[in-house]
Parts: structure tokens; sequence; C-alpha cells
């Protein structure tokens, strides 16, 4: 979608605003109308806490600042949502105790570590085995003939299951 000349990070985001409007011409109607304040712009998203130090002397980070959008699926309201409800108790806990140093706060990412830690880690390396179009078509056509492997998945996506359970070496090389 982009052109040599240009610099991704200034137009990746008009870019595809674009395509979506060529591609589907009822979205024309939509995208440019609005009064731009400044040219959209887009990044890499950062998912799974990676590399996130989430306190600091008086600071809590939550949502997308903490990476804590999901690395298997970029979805990121509702942890935004639920880091900024164990955000909101350790605020209450720094304010009781009239602390808000880094130390004390500390316990804001060890918390946040102690719940997603593994679930961020089971759905990277399912990401891993999900990485090409092939891939992600062999275990669609495998869910579209296995009820039960469709069951799972549906766990996985209510975050019922680890992904890890359901996607491995033996979900795309086993009938």
């Amino acid at each position: 979608f982009l052109a040599a000349n240009e610099r991704p990070e200034q137009l990746y985001l008009q870019n595809r605003l674009e395509f979506l409007a060529r591609a589907v011409p009822f979205s024309a109607r939509i995208v440019g109308q609005e009064d731009m304040i400044a040219p959209p712009c887009s990044s890499v998203l950062r998912t799974g806490l990676d590399g996130a130090r989430l306190y600091a002397d008086g600071l809590l980070v939550t949502g997308e600042a903490a990476g804590s959008s999901s690395p298997l699926f970029g979805a990121g309201v509702g942890k935004a949502l639920e880091t900024g409800e164990l955000a909101g108790r350790v605020a209450l806990e720094a304010l009781a105790a009239k602390r808000f140093d880094a130390a004390f706060l500390a316990r804001y990412q060890e918390r946040i570590n102690e719940k997603y830690a593994a679930l961020y880690r089971s759905q990277n390396k399912a990401q891993s085995w999900l990485h090409t179009p092939a891939q992600l078509n062999t275990l669609i056509r495998k869910a579209s003939r296995q009820e039960k492997l469709r069951h799972k998945l549906a766990a996985v996506l209510n975050e019922d299951l680890p992904p890890t359970q359901v996607l491995s070496f033996w979900t795309f090389f086993l009938p």
C-alpha cells in the first residue's frame, strides 16, 4: 500500500483509509468527511506487557500504554479496563498508606504479572504458530471439519483455555 518514497510512520494509516475507500465504495462516504486537525498517523502496537515498566514515583501505567493488548488477537479494550481497575485498587492502597513512591507502587506490576503473565506467554507462543496465512488457513480448514477443535478455539477466544493447549505442532500436522 505504500509507495517507495513514502515514510510508513507518517502515511501508513492514511494509505489504509484510502485503500478502504477504494475497496469498499460505500465507506468512501465516511472516510475523509471528518474535520482533520492533523494528518492521521499510526505506530506499532506493543502487546503482552512486553518490556513495560508499569510504575514510577507517583505513576501507574495502564491499558495500551502498558502494552496490555493481546499478543494473539490485538484486542485491548477489556485488558485496558482491567489494568485500570487494578491500578485504581493500588492507588487506593497508596492513598490509605500515604505512599506514592515507586517501591510501594511496584505491587501494581506484581499483580499485573500474576494475573496476565501466563496468559500472554501462551498467546505469544500460539501467535508464533499462526504467523503465516498458510498456517491460519490450515487451522481454519481443520476447525471447519472438527467440532471439538472449534469448541477449543472458542474457549481460547473467551480466554477460558490457554492457546497453547490448542495450538501446537500437532494441531497442524495431525489429521
